[in-house]
C-alpha cells in the first residue's frame, strides 16, 4: 500500500499524460531562504547537494512526507493536500512553507 501511495504521489509530479510525459520540474522557494529543485526524483538544494528520493513517511489523507537522502544528509519535503502546499523540514525541526513553481 505504501508503494502505491508513493507511486501516486510521484504521478502528481507528472502532467495529465503521466506515463507518456517527462516529469515536471518543481522549484521550491522556502520561507527559511532555501531554494530547491525536485527533478527526476532528485532534490537539489541551492545547486550544491543532490539527494535522491529514498522513501515516504507520515502518509495520511491530509499529507505525505518525501524523504531525500544520501549517506550523510537527509532532507524532508512535506506536501499537504489541502493546498496543495509544500514545506521543507528546517534544522530546528520546524516546517518552513515553500512556494512551488513548475519550471521547464
Amino acid at each position: 500500500m505504501q508503494r502505491l501511495k508513493g507511486g501516486l504521489l510521484i504521478a502528481l509530479l507528472y502532467n495529465v499524460n503521466a506515463l507518456a510525459a517527462p516529469p515536471i520540474n518543481v522549484w521550491l522557494r522556502c520561507a527559511n531562504g532555501i531554494h530547491a529543485t525536485i527533478k527526476d526524483d532528485v532534490l537539489t538544494a541551492e545547486g550544491v547537494m543532490a539527494l535522491p528520493f529514498e522513501h515516504t513517511e507520515n502518509e495520511t489523507n491530509q499529507q505525505i512526507t518525501l524523504v531525500f537522502a544520501d549517506a550523510h544528509t537527509e532532507a524532508k519535503i512535506q506536501i499537504r493536500y489541502s493546498g496543495p502546499a509544500f514545506y521543507l523540514r528546517d534544522t530546528d525541526g520546524s516546517w518552513a512553507p515553500c512556494i512551488a513553481t513548475k519550471i521547464p
